[in-house]
């Protein structure tokens, strides 16, 4: 991670969800509980870095954004209903997509991403 750096509002977002968009593209199917397990277990990088090989965008990200997605994700996954507020029903994959919007609806002053001040 020697060239990484702290992405800027949206691009911290964007490039995560064009790396998650490319493994859907593959017709990669990632259960939802599968996925949740990923983020309890904080293992949702490893499991991009290892669908998305050679990415330009993972291997740049930071440590530290590389932790708040992942707190993100975390948080997300305890606080919203999925197939309520996203309509997902299935796809883990859809699920961190609509995550990543889902922040970036939030807008850089939402205080969850303190490397974005």
């Amino acid at each position: 991670m020697e060239n990484s750096t702290n992405y800027v509002y949206p691009c911290i977002f964007t490039f995560c969800a064009f790396c998650v968009n490319a493994i859907i593209d593959k017709g990669i199917f990632i259960p939802i509980d599968e996925m949740i397990a990923h983020i309890e277990k904080r293992t949702v990088w490893d499991l991009l870095e290892r669908q998305n090989i050679n990415s330009k965008f993972l291997s740049n990200y930071s440590q530290i954004q590389r932790n708040e997605l992942m707190d993100y994700f975390e948080r997300s996954a305890i606080t919203i209903d999925a197939d309520k507020e996203f309509l997902i029903q299935r796809n883990g994959c859809c699920l961190l997509l609509a995550y990543l919007i889902n922040a970036i609806q939030s807008g850089k002053e939402s205080g969850q991403f303190t490397s974005l001040k």
